[in-house]
């Protein structure tokens, strides 16, 4: 048994209630709970998340609806970041890690690390040494820096290669065999 169409309600014993409400803004879907379409948000309201933003940083949405803006609810203080950082063509997902170019301390704990641990240990290198870093900082930082040495990035690559160089070894070498075999045998 499904939901009678709107006409019938209207028409029906609760119908001029129910007009009533639509034309206040509130849709009724259980008389006990009616709820209210979304308001704009108040000059007031918006200068207590700008202050939130700025004292707990973006992200940070639970807090701020919690002590700053306590006239709504979580996701009403996240959706309103969403469209205020949008409007000003910036994320309203707070960095946790800054995106920006590697410090030379961190580089130097990057090295300390992948001298510990080795190579292809990113995940551990960003929580034990660079800790300013996320793990695919610090993949993508490994990557960059062993690409402009031309060496492998990861002790996984440099074994692959390891191999193929004694496969070429391999080849010329039985090839050289070979090729001596027929000489000989003329």
């Amino acid at each position: 048994m499904g939901r009678k169409p709107l006409a019938e309600r209207l028409a029906g014993p609760e119908g001029d209630e129910l007009k009533k409400s639509r034309e206040r803004g509130v849709q009724v879907k259980n008389r006990d709970k009616p709820r209210r379409f979304p308001e704009r948000w108040s000059a007031e309201e918006h200068e207590q998340f700008v202050e939130g933003v700025r004292q707990l940083g973006k992200g940070e949405y639970r807090q701020i609806a919690a002590q700053f803006v306590k006239t709504r609810t979580y996701q009403q203080v996240r959706d309103h970041a969403k469209h205020h950082y949008k409007t000003k063509g910036q994320s309203a997902s707070g960095p946790k890690y800054e995106k920006f170019k590697w410090k030379p301390e961190e580089h130097k704990m990057f090295l300390e690390g992948v001298q510990e641990l080795g190579k292809g240990k990113w995940t551990q290198i960003s929580t034990d040494y660079v800790k300013t870093k996320t793990p695919q900082q610090v993949t993508s930082h490994a990557v960059k820096y062993y690409k402009k040495r031309k060496e492998p990035f990861s002790d996984r690559e440099a074994r692959k290669k390891e191999l193929e160089a004694r496969k070429r070894e391999l080849d010329i070498k039985n090839a050289r065999d070979v090729a001596e075999s027929l000489v000989s045998m003329r």
